[in-house]
């Protein structure tokens, strides 16, 4: 089976968004399963990325914005670990590529980052969603 997009109804039912979704979805019978994956939104990507360079904007530490960003994914507990030979931990951060992470985690990860952000600014979560509609 094919990808499929889905265009859900004001009834709560869903559609086939395009005609080749028509297609496919005339393969599945009556009665039929179909999982589905919810697609990542690219304007949450872009307020993701907003909250990071307003962070950055603010701070006198880093000096390269992909390091930082890589840093604040791992503050935010995203990451995963590797024990070396002497014992010494390294934390690598999670891809948010779209490939690599869907949108429910990518939306945990900013709200997570949210609070990050909030205590690295000294400031309160509240504090830097007002920020963030000035900042866009």
């Amino acid at each position: 089976m094919q990808v499929m997009d889905l265009v859900k109804q004001l009834n709560g039912s869903y559609l086939p968004a395009y005609n080749s979704d028509y297609e496919e979805s005339a393969k599945v019978k009556l009665g039929g399963v179909v999982s589905t994956i919810r697609a990542r939104n690219p304007d949450f990507h872009k307020k993701f990325f907003a909250l990071l360079n307003l962070c950055f904007a603010n701070q006198d530490q880093d000096i390269n914005f992909n390091l930082f960003r890589k840093k604040m994914i791992v503050n935010a507990g995203y990451y995963d670990e590797v024990v070396e030979k002497d014992g010494h931990v390294n934390k690598f951060p999670h891809s948010i590529s779209f490939d690599n992470m869907d949108q429910t985690t990518f939306e945990k990860l900013y709200s997570d980052m949210l609070n990050v952000v909030a205590v690295k600014l000294k400031t309160s979560p509240d504090e830097i969603k007002l920020e963030l509609i000035n900042f866009m």
